[in-house]
């Protein structure tokens, strides 16, 4: 099970990355490249918390960390 979740983090970690050079490298895909790392984030996340509820531990805090973390970072990267 930690070797999956460990997978799983390094993955996003990688995909947000790939990200962040590719909006370094093509500035007309900056948007893009916000949004799917974004989205990224979110997906890596939204699996720890379905697993992490299948194995019956209590999910209110991290949802509602995860929730505060993408509105925060959304509105810094498409607002400012």
């Amino acid at each position: 099970m930690k070797s999956k979740r460990s997978k799983l983090i390094i993955g996003g970690v990688a995909g947000i990355v790939i990200m962040f050079v590719l909006s370094l490298l093509v500035p007309a895909l900056q948007p893009i490249a916000k949004a799917g790392a974004l989205l990224i984030y979110a997906l890596v996340n939204y699996i720890q918390i379905r697993e992490m509820k299948k194995n019956g531990q209590d999910i209110e805090k991290p949802a509602l960390f995860t929730a505060a973390v993408l509105i925060i970072i959304g509105y810094l990267l498409f607002f400012t």
